[in-house]
């Protein structure tokens, strides 16, 4: 194993939001996973028109809030505490190919 990832899909651009959420029960397993693994753990994001990427030491986990859906979608899980990460902490997939 050489490492482990949280990959979100979002159907907008990069641009379109200042933040986007990781739900800190993922952010505790990162956190978990890189420790007693020992391998790195990164967030990445697929935009509509890039792909952005982010060690898991390197988000602010005090940024944090209640937040998802306004409506039940799949269970009563979709409200949870999630971290704000900012969108300009992503490094660019594709500006390094």
């Amino acid at each position: 194993m050489v490492g482990v990832l949280e990959l979100k899909t979002r159907s907008h651009a990069r641009a379109t939001h200042e933040t986007v959420f990781l739900n800190i029960r993922k952010w505790l397993g990162l956190m978990l996973a890189q420790t007693g693994l020992g391998v790195p753990a990164l967030f990445v994001v697929k935009f509509t028109d890039d792909i952005g990427w982010c060690r898991i030491t390197d988000i602010d986990a005090s940024r944090h809030r209640i937040a998802g859906c306004t409506r039940r979608v799949k269970s009563a899980s979709d409200i949870e505490p999630v971290i704000e990460v900012p969108v300009a902490l992503l490094k660019s997939l594709v500006e390094t190919r």
